[in-house]
């Protein structure tokens, strides 16, 4: 079984161990930090590849300002709609409340058991998240920190170079994009869920 490096500590886990440790990992490295430490995870139905990021977010942070960080990091192509609804445990029963109000204070449902973001109705990304820790030390930051991300991952063309293009719903490498015509439905792969979908460019290309 292959394993997996932690970035903070350099230790090696195997795949099912390493999730667990780097929460831990993280949440020890950043225990002089104030704010949510938050976890975002969500799959691409292109590359079928789970991304991932844990980032810091300020104890007052509304929903509004986690609409702009994942717009800005993983989402926003065309400016399209977004909702969230989180999943609430009430008498031993876990419920749906929806349509939330992007200008309500995320620590209303800091005891949630998960919160879903979806942008785009007609072609959606789905993202989950959940507070994974409430992080309270003397300081006072509302800015927003990243503090770990996938790596951009290593994906294959059908011929079994690597890919560095999506097509529709088809990766490409380098030799297999010189055989379509149809450029301008070919996008740049990105470390992003929403990599190929409506033409989003993101910021990270995957080399």
């Amino acid at each position: 079984m292959s394993k997996i490096t932690c970035e903070f500590c350099d230790i090696k886990f195997g795949s099912r161990e390493y999730s667990k440790h780097l929460i831990d990992c993280i949440c020890e490295k950043e225990k002089n930090n104030s704010g949510y430490l938050i976890e975002f995870t969500s799959k691409s139905p292109i590359t079928k590849k789970k991304y991932f990021i844990y980032a810091i977010f300020g104890l007052y942070c509304t929903f509004e300002d986690i609409n702009l960080f994942l717009r800005e990091e993983w989402c926003d192509c065309c400016q399209h709609l977004s909702t969230f609804d989180v999943i609430i445990l009430e008498n031993n029963k876990k419920l749906k409340v929806m349509d939330i109000d992007f200008d309500i204070n995320i620590s209303i449902f800091e005891n949630a058991e998960k919160f879903i973001y979806e942008y785009d109705m007609g072609t959606p990304t789905i993202v989950e998240f959940k507070i994974i820790k409430k992080l309270n030390s003397n300081i006072s930051d509302s800015k927003i920190d990243i503090i770990f991300q996938n790596k951009p991952h290593i994906l294959k063309c059908e011929c079994n170079n690597n890919a560095k293009y999506t097509y529709l719903d088809t990766l490409l490498c380098d030799e297999c994009y010189d055989d379509i015509d149809c450029e301008e439905q070919i996008d740049i792969l990105v470390n992003s869920p929403r990599t190929g979908i409506c033409g989003y460019e993101g910021k990270t290309i995957n080399l």
